[in-house]
């Protein structure tokens, strides 16, 4: 849209795909959908800020992701801006990733990170961007009457650059 939502993008998998590369795929596509920053109904300048909340859904979870624009800079059709981005996860079943017809039961997940894009309003997707986050997650798991604890951190660093 003009506002830099996306309203629709399909990636088609091969049938009888492996189900740990179809979750992969989902995966990218929600990862793909997100890159475009939002923008304002309203005109804005430098300084200006605003924020979107929105379910993602990744790895098999649902995520509820904050994020904060500040817009950097804004010379003719080129624009910069900064991004905070939080996300939580209520207590949830989650499929294990590396165990087809597990269940794990998602007890807390908590993420956070920060960016900057720079793009042409022109154009799709961005010329320029990095992104760092981090995030941890508890999950439990229940086997024989035995439960047990799985405790992740992730931290991710991603940089965009257009050819």
């Amino acid at each position: 849209t003009s506002q830099g939502l996306n309203r629709s993008l399909e990636i088609q998998a091969p049938a009888g795909m492996d189900p740990q590369l179809q979750q992969a795929v989902g995966d990218l596509k929600q990862s793909l959908a997100r890159l475009a920053v939002p923008l304002p109904a309203e005109p804005v300048g430098p300084g200006a800020r605003w924020q979107t909340q929105m379910p993602v859904k990744s790895q098999g979870m649902t995520l509820e992701q904050t994020s904060t624009y500040e817009l950097v800079s804004l010379q003719g059709e080129q624009l910069v801006a900064k991004t905070t981005v939080t996300q939580t996860a209520r207590r949830q079943k989650v499929q294990s990733p590396v165990m087809p017809g597990l269940k794990l039961d998602l007890t807390k997940m908590t993420g956070s990170g920060t960016g900057e894009v720079a793009f042409d309003l022109g154009r799709l997707m961005a010329d320029k961007g990095r992104f760092d986050s981090h995030a941890e997650f508890a999950l439990g798991l229940n086997t024989g009457g035995q439960e047990q604890t799985i405790s992740m951190k992730m931290d991710t660093s991603a940089r965009v650059e257009a050819k």
